[in-house]
């Protein structure tokens, strides 16, 4: 295990690339994972570095482990490591939650800031972000979270990275699910009840070249409950009413907790277009219990152009069971 000055010239080095180094390095990924990063903190003076380290911690799974040791715990906290992702690595009863809950509570709005930077910088890494509209869209965001917060009686401080997708993170605050990322495989096609009904979708220019940020709202439901049935009927639905979805699986659906219909404290119904989708296509309207599409990319009207190789045995059974 390398816990001497070899590992400290690689942090004082500003040209090395640190997470690059420790992962090419086998003996940076063995078990005496605490020792190394208690040497690396006492040692190192680069605060950058220090984040390099968590982060590398981070995609080798080994930052669970270290933040709920005492001593780097706290290190970890007071990072630059997005919070709402360390809330997910500590019990709830424990001393590191109180710590991050605590440095939360004395800035939600940084708090929510970071989170929202942390979407961006997760899903539009590669782009050139112009300044004015990222603080545009932190502004519109904060705004639209602390709206959910007060329908829902929750504290801010208590949203919770629950997901993440292709092209999203998923949020929640309480009973409403938010997503945060680029923008979608589909972002405009027919509204129907076989998603859940969404209570917001807007897309924000984030650069001069019309990259977007796109946030979506909507209700909680239940996942990793559903079965290949159940991906198949929801198919078959879409296709009974002219449509064919391109990523039929059980992690793109889930089980509805309340019915399909928007919860909000006034009577708030908005239109097909302000949500940025075609006109509504009635079907059967869905019930609390039933299964449910939770992640409608690749959602399209059905067109025999359209190459169906990907959902063949789904297709091939739906034609059969229709016209046999």
């Amino acid at each position: 295990m390398k816990t001497d000055n070899n590992l400290l010239k690689e942090l004082d080095n500003s040209a090395t690339n640190t997470i690059k180094v420790l992962e090419d390095d086998e003996s940076y990924q063995e078990n005496n994972i605490i020792e190394m990063f208690d040497y690396a903190f006492r040692k190192c003076k680069n605060n950058d570095k220090i984040n390099d380290l968590i982060m590398f911690a981070y995609i080798n799974n080994h930052l669970k482990k270290l933040i709920n040791n005492k001593k780097l715990g706290h290190i970890i906290i007071n990072s630059n490591f997005p919070l709402v992702e360390l809330k997910n690595l500590v019990n709830k009863n424990s001393e590191a939650y109180k710590q991050i809950m605590l440095k939360i509570e004395k800035n939600k709005e940084e708090f929510i800031i970071q989170t929202i930077n942390y979407s961006i910088n997760k899903y539009l890494r590669n782009i050139k972000i112009n300044e004015s509209m990222l603080k545009l869209i932190q502004e519109i965001i904060f705004i639209i979270l602390k709206e959910i917060a007060l329908n829902e009686n929750e504290d801010i401080n208590n949203l919770e990275l629950i997901g993440r997708g292709d092209f999203s993170f998923v949020y929640a605050i309480k009973d409403k699910v938010i997503k945060i990322g680029s923008n979608r495989a589909t972002p405009k096609f027919p509204n129907n009840p076989y998603i859940v009904k969404p209570l917001l979708r807007k897309a924000i220019p984030i650069s001069d070249n019309n990259d977007i940020v796109f946030i979506e709202v909507c209700e909680k439901i239940k996942t990793n409950c559903c079965t290949d049935e159940d991906v198949y009927n929801l198919y078959k639905s879409l296709r009974e009413i002219g449509l064919i979805w391109m990523d039929p699986k059980k992690s793109n659906i889930g089980k509805l907790i309340k019915d399909n219909k928007i919860y909000w404290h006034n009577n708030l119904k908005p239109t097909d277009s302000s949500l940025m989708l075609d006109k509504y296509i009635e079907g059967t309207e869905l019930k609390a219990g039933d299964p449910i599409i939770c992640d409608s990319d690749s959602i399209y009207i059905y067109s025999k152009k359209i190459n169906i190789q990907r959902v063949g045995r789904l297709e091939c059974r739906y034609r059969g069971e229709k016209y046999f």
